[in-house]
């Protein structure tokens, strides 16, 4: 696929491979970096180079959601269950519905992403430390409440933030949704619990830290100092500017997008959703249409939608812990009632359509038509 789309002008892979050798200074330089060592180092050709990069991030994408599922499912679920639903998450996309809206991608976007090489290698990562993060602090939280809070604790919370700091150099958007997620979800936290899961909290802020730093560097570099590869930029408060401009109807665009996992959280009970790596998709997810909605930037990438790649990488995210909230349905088929069945039932069938939906997406993309 990527080499099929290294041949399109406009494929962002295309542009990307031509920075990673051509001296373009990138502030999340690790796609670049990976392409440039099997370019320049094992003398392949740039589309070789740029192919083998794009299956180095794909395969670490595989392997980090099967763990990630396989720790949300807790032994409840089978593991070929499991399995199936990481099938489903490689392809499965938005609710897509031709004769209503005519492009697949352009203004609703989806859990996956063929087109964009930076948004496929932040996305192993940005998976990697939302779970683990989720796994952390609910563990940390319940050691803070009993007051033993100890030193495993702290390890985890260190690598979380050497993990964020990792996806920063990859693409910085995930960082922009993540950070205020963490924030509301352990303040509202720390409220609720009436200041039992204090250090949990201050552990979780100090765990951003570090990614913050590189962070400010970052924003500095293409939007102070003007430096990027697309030139002078700032950062602006738009409402809708950019998303209006791929969709003539953005509410039914986001409902394209949120059926399944709307339907999912649905059917799933209270103490279920109450744990942090199914709340804090959730929240990631919130802040990314928040900054998808609000901002922009100026300059000739106005309309180039840099500020939805958070909102599509959190969109991964809250997909994989729907799938397991649905298989976690499932697997409790036989005890169910009736109405419970016809319940998860509808939502295998929406899943399906969007199955469906995906793997037309993927079509498209391989046979060259367009990747929109």
């Amino acid at each position: 696929m990527t080499m099929r789309q290294m041949g399109v002008y406009y494929s962002d892979f295309a542009i990307h491979a031509t920075w990673s050798i051509d001296g373009t200074v990138m502030m999340y330089p690790l796609w670049h970096l990976t392409t440039r060592f099997f370019y320049a180092v094992l003398s392949l050709p740039l589309n070789v180079a740029a192919s083998i990069s794009a299956c180095v991030f794909a395969l670490a994408t595989v392997v980090i959601m099967r763990w990630a599922m396989l720790r949300m499912a807790d032994g409840a679920v089978p593991v070929w269950l499991v399995d199936v639903a990481l099938i489903v998450a490689i392809f499965a996309g938005s609710l897509y519905i031709p004769w209503i809206r005519e492009t697949y991608y352009l203004g609703t976007g989806g859990p996956v992403t063929w087109h964009n090489p930076t948004n496929a290698t932040v996305k192993p990562f940005a998976l990697w430390t939302c779970f683990l993060y989720a796994f952390v602090y609910a563990t940390s939280r319940r050691h803070d409440t009993e007051g033993a809070f100890d030193r495993k604790d702290t390890i985890g919370y260190v690598c979380v933030s050497l993990l964020l700091v990792v996806c920063n150099l990859a693409k910085p958007s995930f960082f922009q949704v993540f950070m205020p997620a963490v924030f509301c979800m352990v303040v509202a936290d720390f409220i609720l619990t009436k200041g039992a899961t204090k250090k949990s909290m201050i552990a979780s802020f100090l765990m951003v830290v570090p990614t913050m730093l590189v962070f400010v560097i970052q924003y500095g570099y293409y939007f102070v100092l003007g430096e990027g590869p697309a030139g002078e930029a700032h950062v602006v408060i738009a409402p809708l500017l950019v998303w209006s401009y791929y969709s003539e109807n953005i509410p039914y665009s986001l409902l394209c997008l949120v059926a399944f996992p709307l339907y999912a959280y649905l059917l799933s009970g209270r103490e279920e959703l109450k744990n942090p790596y199914a709340i804090l998709p959730v929240l990631c997810f919130v802040f990314g249409i928040a900054e998808y909605a609000l901002f922009a930037q100026t300059g000739k990438s106005t309309y180039a939608g840099n500020f939805a790649w958070g909102y599509y990488i959190a969109c991964a995210i809250l997909w994989t812990s729907s799938l397991v909230l649905l298989a976690k349905q499932i697997s409790g088929w036989e005890k169910a009632s009736k109405t419970r069945r016809i319940a998860v039932f509808g939502c295998c069938m929406l899943l399906l359509a969007c199955f469906i939906g995906g793997v037309y997406y993927y079509w498209l993309v391989m046979t060259g038509a367009h990747w929109f």
